[in-house]
């Protein structure tokens, strides 16, 4: 298991000694705060390791790629999971690559793969979970 990952089921073991309402806000923060996180990704042409995109072709007008896919990026909640997904119908040929004739074109990692969280995740992960404790801390002193 990679430390990253453990990391993540550390957090999710820290979470379920807490009470649902809590829980229930500490996954809207960590959503909020993840969401952010990939718009930023996008906008600055970054792939998961903070590492930029190949550019654009000439042809098809240079400059960074793949700030069209922003768009379509969706982060929602789900029981005790957040699901991030890009419906972008290009995004499955960006994220795994793919061979035209000859040569392979390389992939352009927007998302992480399945057993390892990016750094960058983690760290925005880590930050919406600090963010909601912090805002439960100050609503439990009201």
């Amino acid at each position: 298991m990679s430390a990253n990952r453990a990391a993540v089921d550390r957090l999710r073991a820290r979470l379920a000694a807490v009470s649902d309402a809590l829980r229930e806000k500490l996954r809207e923060s960590i959503r909020d705060a993840l969401a952010q996180h990939i718009q930023a990704q996008f906008a600055a042409g970054l792939d998961v390791n903070g590492q930029p995109w190949l550019p654009r072709r000439r042809r098809s007008g240079g400059g960074l790629a793949l700030q069209s896919l922003a768009s379509s990026v969706d982060v929602q909640v789900d029981g005790d999971a957040i699901v991030v997904t890009i419906s972008h119908p290009k995004a499955k040929f960006h994220q795994g690559g793919w061979r035209r004739t000859r040569r392979r074109v390389a992939a352009r990692l927007m998302m992480p793969g399945r057993r390892r969280v990016g750094v960058e995740w983690l760290k925005a992960i880590r930050r919406g979970a600090d963010r909601g404790l912090r805002a439960a801390a100050r609503e439990g002193k009201k």
